[in-house]
């Protein structure tokens, strides 16, 4: 366990914390731990997600536009996926899987090639429908972090493996606030 990975084990708490409130600064917060995190998983040889915390800090960046553009968490729209996007997203997901899976099982020393494309692949997915406002993006996470927390482990990042146990708490509570809220609230939209 390094000081790395304890400063961007406390920046992630904060920022799934931050975004569970629907808090625009969660997207800086993020910002900052996957920063961080590209470094550890580059000296664990999890190449897959390493360059996956490159694309979450584009979408983080993103994600903070968007929702500074579109209002507080006064204002906040949750929205819905069809049958045919989750269909959609689920092909478009599992072959960019495959290909990035099969590239690095052949030219790299990646330690867990499938899984962490695998994973990988699903992430960018579910941060997508974060920054949207999907609700689909919490039980996602919630499957992800599961996983996560075994993949973690398996390389010794203890500290990244407790850290995907909390956001899989956090994606539990922030799927309940999310419900809570657009339960409470009018600005549901369905996308056709």
């Amino acid at each position: 366990m390094t000081y790395v990975e304890i400063t961007a084990t406390l920046f992630g708490v904060m920022f799934i914390i931050l975004l569970t409130k629907r808090n625009v600064w969660s997207w800086v917060a993020g910002n900052v731990s996957v920063a961080l995190q590209a470094w550890s998983f580059y000296d664990s040889h999890l190449y897959a997600d390493m360059i996956l915390q490159g694309i979450y800090f584009v979408m983080g960046a993103y994600g903070f536009y968007l929702w500074r553009k579109h209002g507080d968490e006064e204002s906040f729209t949750i929205l819905f996926l069809t049958p045919k996007q989750k269909t959609l997203l689920a092909l478009t997901g599992i072959v960019c899987a495959l290909i990035i899976a099969s590239t690095l099982h052949q030219f790299t020393d990646a330690a867990k090639p499938f899984a962490d494309s695998t994973l990988a692949v699903a992430s960018i997915i579910a941060t997508y429908l974060q920054v949207k406002k999907y609700m689909e993006n919490w039980p996602l996470w919630i499957v992800l972090n599961t996983s996560y927390t075994l993949l973690y482990a398996t390389r010794g990042l203890w500290l990244y493996s407790a850290l995907s146990v909390i956001f899989g708490i956090f994606a539990i509570t922030g799927w309940i606030e999310w419900k809570r809220y657009n339960a409470n609230s009018n600005l549901t939209e369905n996308y056709t």
